[in-house]
């Protein structure tokens, strides 16, 4: 029988021969191309709405040959063998370790963390100490030439992975990157072990540096550069600080990779207004990017494989999907919502008339629409209320004296009675005004006055003298009679009373009159109105007082009284002026409130400090809440409303019933005193054993 494959591309099937000649069916599932607006693999996703299109973080090309330290022309057989690393120069006296697990793979006491970030290989450096010799300056550094140079003024990004052994070998540090002119400064500090960092050398500079923290793991850092002269070669390792310790320190590199920062980062920007039909969208140019595919909604435009887009196709999310020898990257989602713009207009017309509503003539009421173009091509939605016009009936009063006129829209009339006239409204449609005329009645006035014995009144140009009732006609502003009367009354003298304080020694003005003592003192003065007021002044003579009072704060706070602050214990007097002026005393007790916090425990059992909990006095009554934390932000420990001074209400060192690395916590804690006041604290607490 003849052996034959059938393959199709969707839905595929391959007949295979078995040994005896008989055929088996296998059907292949398909599977999502990520650029041609189909659904292939019949799932409901398309394109890149479906996870098989989903790209990995974009890793640009890197500047640094072989900066996974992959390629290599032999293996490691000891410590300090970097030439096995192809391109990778040892910069330092001091020698970097290569490991790789066709050969030596690191020391037995500072493990390597597994696994390793990108392939097999890493280096590792020390940093103030090789083995038994101790040496603030020996620092281990890796240097290479690159690919092609970093340009002066241009900015850049060197992104690699740094790995930890346990916290006592590899501490907190620095990592610092250095750059020069020219490969032939490679290696440098060529026969001294002490020479340090490379800018040691007039030739080198530091470009950059980042701080690093981390226990038996690997971590992904960042520096940011922008070189001031062109860079040809590199370096990294510690900075250049010395360090003095008595254990190595010893930390490993994988995976740098040195590019221009718009290489590390996806971005779309725009040109132009978004209703106008030029309209673009833009990819900032990168060097290592070979590919692009727009996307509306997560659905390829077909053809639309430029790094920029004419938006065409209206609103919705648009991405771009792009691609380097890497592998592919898609740009965080960019939402146009071109904006339109919604007008609501209300008109009125008269019944049997017509509106022109932008061309259309309108006869009936209701509720019409129209859409424009803006100025930037945008929709203006407009919406108009068109409603009837009744006839208007109003009603209007009026009063005028007897024997005047009143105009009434043309008519001149002398009359009491009821009026009709009709009018045009603006809109062209009939009112009708209905107006009710009223005589004004002659005005009756009555005012009331008083003077003092022997002065005079002015009433509307009669001078009057004596108390009594007066009268007067005049006319009013509408020209009718104004009738007026006038009680006059004599004014009695005014008797007025005061009281005043001084302080001891001071002295009051009373109408000219300086009094230092108390007592009881009279005074006639006249009046605005020019009668006698007989006025009484009782003053009184007030002294300062003292008091005490007592204040707890904790101890690093400030209490502010008025403009004096205090922040020790002790007794204060503090001089205040009283409300009278004189001088007052205040005898202020300030005590701190009595707590304690343990700043390390050991609960190892030996009856001492077993437990971390708090101490306090009879002014620390509860402790609200007690949080514990690990250095890395892990919930260790918690317990809420329980008396203080009871090590069994604390923590015992213990984390799911296992005993708790020991360590540096971070805690949390919620105190409340006798008084009612709360205090947070937040500090570290060290676990020895």
């Amino acid at each position: 029988m003849i052996n034959h494959l059938l393959t199709c591309l969707a839905g595929t099937l391959f007949l295979l021969p078995l040994a005896n000649n008989t055929k088996f069916a296998t059907a292949i599932a398909p599977t999502e191309i990520c650029d041609n607006a189909l659904d292939d693999d019949g799932d409901g996703l398309i394109d890149i709405n479906d996870p098989d299109c989903e790209c990995d973080a974009r890793k640009p090309s890197s500047l640094i040959p072989n900066p996974s330290f992959e390629d290599h022309s032999c293996c490691p057989n000891a410590p300090g063998v970097l030439g096995c690393a192809d391109t990778w120069i040892q910069a330092s006296e001091p020698t970097t370790d290569y490991l790789h697990p066709c050969g030596w793979f690191g020391w037995d006491y500072m493990s390597v963390p597994l696994p390793i970030p990108d392939g097999e290989a890493c280096v590792g450096f020390r940093n103030g100490k090789y083995r038994t010799e101790v040496d603030p300056q020996w620092k281990e550094y890796v240097g290479a030439c690159l690919l092609a140079p970093l340009q002066a003024g241009k900015s850049y990004r060197i992104r690699f992975h740094v790995g930890y052994s346990d916290a006592l070998y590899s501490p907190p540090t620095n990592i610092a990157f250095f750059g020069t002119t020219n490969c032939d400064n490679l290696p440098f500090g060529i026969g001294n072990e002490s020479f340090g960092c490379p800018s040691n050398d007039p030739n080198w500079q530091q470009l950059g540096q980042v701080a690093i923290s981390g226990t038996n793991e690997w971590q992904v850092k960042e520096i940011n550069i922008t070189p001031t002269q062109d860079i040809y070669a590199i370096a990294i390792g510690p900075d250049c600080t010395p360090i003095d310790s008595e254990f190595d320190m010893f930390y490993y590199f994988d995976n740098l990779v040195l590019a221009e920062e718009a290489a590390f980062e996806l971005s779309v920007t725009t040109a132009g207004i978004p209703c106008s039909p030029d309209f673009t969208l833009i990819i900032p140019p990168a060097a290592d990017i070979i590919g692009y595919q727009w996307y509306k909604d997560g659905i390829a435009l077909i053809g639309e494989t430029n790094p920029y887009l004419t938006v065409t196709t209206g609103n919705g999310v648009y991405q771009a999907r792009v691609t380097n020898a890497e592998g592919c990257a898609i740009t965080p989602p960019f939402v146009l919502d071109a904006p339109a713009i919604y007008t609501d207009v209300d008109a009125e017309i008269c019944r049997g008339s017509s509106y022109n509503f932008n061309g259309q003539i309108l006869t009936e009421e209701g509720t019409y629409f129209d859409t424009l173009k803006t100025a930037t091509n945008c929709d203006s939605i407009i919406q108009l209320n068109l409603a009837w016009v009744d006839r208007i009936f109003s009603e209007t009063s009026a009063r005028i004296c007897q024997g005047d006129t009143y105009n009434f829209n043309g008519q001149l009339l002398t009359a009491v009675g009821t009026y009709l006239d009709t009018i045009s409204t603006a809109q062209g449609c009939d009112s009708i005004v209905r107006l009710s005329l009223e005589w004004r009645e002659n005005v009756f006035g009555e005012a009331n006055a008083s003077i003092c014995q022997g002065d005079t009144y002015n009433f509307n140009g009669q001078i009057v003298t004596e108390e009594g009732t007066y009268w007067d006609t005049i006319r009013t502003a509408q020209s009718c009679d104004s009738i007026v009367r006038l009680n006059l009354t004599w004014r009695d003298n005014v008797f007025g009373e005061a009281s005043a304080s001084i302080c001891q020694g001071d002295s009051y003005n009373f109408n000219g009159h300086v009094l230092t003592e108390p007592g009881t003192y009279w005074d006639t003065i006249r009046t605005s109105q020019s009668c006698d007021s007989i006025v009484r002044l009782n003053l009184e003579l007030m002294n300062g007082g003292s008091d005490t009072m007592v204040v707890k704060i904790f101890e690093g706070e400030r209490y502010q009284m008025g403009q004096h602050r205090f922040d020790k214990e002790g007794e204060y007097d503090v001089f205040f002026s009283s409300e009278a002026g004189c001088d007052s005393v205040l005898h202020l007790i300030l005590e701190f409130y009595h707590i304690y916090i343990p700043s390390a425990f050991s609960p190892n059992s030996d009856g001492n400090n077993d437990a971390f909990t708090l101490f306090g006095g009879d002014d620390l009554v509860m402790v609200k809440d007690l949080q514990i934390y690990d250095r890395w932000g892990n919930f260790v420990f918690r317990n809420n409303n329980f008396v203080p001074n009871d090590l069994s209400l604390g923590w015992n060192g213990s984390i799911n019933g296992k005993p708790a690395p020991i360590g540096v916590y971070v805690y949390t804690a919620l105190l409340v005193m006798h008084d009612g006041k709360e205090k947070r604290f937040s500090k570290e607490v060290v676990l020895v054993r």
